[in-house]
């Protein structure tokens, strides 16, 4: 896709992230204040690539790190950022000092201490199992459904229908 193509798409997700961004971030804090875990995990499914893949798990790392300051240390954070293999994850990852730089810069400026954030790339399909059980805090998934190549038959058992 062209970059004068793609530029709708971007503006369309940034803009539903930002819609839901206060119900994600309070979820996510929510979630950190009852575990207080020493290493936060979080996972993207369906994250893509881009300027957009970064912006949610930015929010909720800000977001945590926001709820320590004065109390404790922000936990370390790990960000699963999981696509198909065809993404492009070096796009991902040559944002990753931007993002440590602009979370250093929001530290420093609230006296806080710096969140260090863990980034991986985890290329596969969503319907199959990704991650090792009990270890992943909070998953959310944008802008995916619209990609989606199956769906559940019944609620209690794993038959996957196609779509389309």
């Amino acid at each position: 896709m062209h970059a004068r193509t793609r530029a709708p798409v971007l503006f369309l997700q940034k803009k539903s992230m930002d819609t839901v961004k206060s119900l994600v971030t309070e979820s996510a804090r929510d979630v950190y204040a009852s575990l207080k875990p020493e290493r936060f995990t979080l996972a993207d499914l369906g994250c893509s690539s881009g300027t957009n893949a970064l912006g949610m798990a930015e929010e909720i790392v800000r977001s945590v790190a926001e709820v320590c300051r004065g109390s404790s240390p922000p936990p370390e954070f790990s960000v699963l950022l999981n696509d198909l293999p065809t993404n492009d994850f070096n796009t991902i990852f040559s944002l990753l000092p931007e993002l440590t730089g602009m979370l250093k810069a929001d530290a420093d400026a609230d006296a806080g201490d710096d969140p260090i954030v863990f980034l991986s790339g985890v290329p596969g399909s969503f319907y199959g199992r990704l991650f090792p059980s009990k270890n992943v805090h909070f998953v959310c998934s944008f802008s995916s459904l619209h990609w989606l190549s199956q769906v559940r038959c019944a609620r209690r058992t794993n038959v996957q229908c196609s779509i389309g």
